[in-house]
């Protein structure tokens, strides 16, 4: 399964001739759960015969959630391409095929990825650069951070650049910073390594402490693999406390043993 941002007609999801499923994130309807809509998007793909597209009556019907059917460890590699080419795959040979795609690839805004900081993107738009930054915090700690920065004149990313504000999307906090032309990213990447990442960081560990990390360690304590852990070195720990006190206790009786052997010496000798 690929992840896309859109589809042909804002379609949620497309199989291709080759068997692979595509999944769109910008769609026609949304539920308010962006997970539960990926999540029924995949479902009826992959039910879908080759080279069809998915077309849902309205929204999703409580069911699995993308954490369900996916692993939410397993590494999300991000590809940004120029056109829209990827679609169709082979098939962009095809001359309807190619008008519409030249079509599509005539409204993309030219998007590049920064290599040092994750989920950052500079997409330039008419003679105007953007920088959108996805965070992965909580968004009230995420809130206060920038407020911080804000207050003591700090939410820049040096000169010529301007924070606009921030957008919210599928449940992820996006702040936006205007970069002027004379902006070379090159130099914007270290300032933001190690000026905001840092202070953005710091902004919110307050909350992750107090908030994240007790609701983590819950989710962790109930997880029946965790119990079995638990339990397994609980009795490592009793089996080895108990091995100890045996221990303690044989070393015990060597020397009551030989204390009694002291004491019956001394009687024999005042005998």
């Amino acid at each position: 399964m690929t992840v896309v941002s859109v589809l042909p007609g804002a379609v949620p999801a497309m199989r291709r001739a080759d068997g692979s499923v595509l999944v769109a994130l910008q769609t026609a309807t949304s539920s308010g759960d962006p997970s539960r809509d990926v999540a029924a998007a995949l479902l009826a793909a992959l039910a879908l015969q080759t080279g069809a597209a998915v077309s849902l009556p309205g929204l999703p019907e409580p069911g699995p959630r993308l954490q369900d059917l996916l692993d939410p460890d397993a590494p999300f590699d991000v590809t940004v391409h120029d056109t829209f080419d990827f679609w169709v795959g082979e098939a962009a040979d095809d001359p309807s095929t190619a008008a519409l795609l030249e079509q599509a690839n005539a409204s993309i805004i030219p998007t590049q990825r920064l290599a040092s900081v994750p989920s950052a993107y500079v997409a330039t738009m008419g003679d105007r650069r953007y920088l959108r930054w996805v965070q992965p915090h909580p968004e009230g700690a995420l809130h206060d951070a920038l407020a911080r920065l804000r207050a003591a004149g700090e939410d820049a990313l040096g000169e010529h650049t301007t924070m606009l504000g921030m957008f919210r999307a599928h449940g992820v906090l996006i702040p936006v910073w205007e970069l002027d032309d004379d902006v070379l990213l090159d130099d914007l990447e270290p300032y933001l390594v190690e000026q905001t990442v840092p202070a953005v960081i710091d902004g919110v560990l307050p909350m992750i402490r107090t908030e994240v990390v007790p609701a983590l360690l819950d989710d962790i304590v109930d997880d029946p693999r965790v119990r079995d852990l638990i339990r397994e070195q609980s009795q490592g720990m009793v089996i080895d406390a108990v091995e100890r006190v045996r221990s303690t206790l044989a070393r015990g009786d060597d020397v009551v043993e030989a204390v009694g052997l002291e004491l019956a010496q001394q009687l024999l000798h005042a005998r």
